[in-house]
């Protein structure tokens, strides 16, 4: 019998959908203090850059 892979190791806001991804960006935008917000974001959710650019411009970050 296998071994089962154990999920915990991966940080929970990577495996968020997007309604929920969508309601904690909204504080992430607030607190955030960079320069490349579609990068950091994409970075920080673990989702690729063309969902990251999709989802901040749902809240309609410039």
């Amino acid at each position: 019998m296998g071994k089962k892979k154990n999920k915990d190791n991966i940080p929970r806001r990577k495996r968020w959908g997007r309604a929920v991804r969508l309601e904690n960006a909204k504080e992430w935008i607030v607190q955030f203090k960079g320069n490349h917000i579609i990068k950091s974001y994409a970075k920080w959710y673990g989702v690729n850059i063309r969902c990251a650019l999709n989802e901040l411009e749902m809240l309609s970050v410039e």
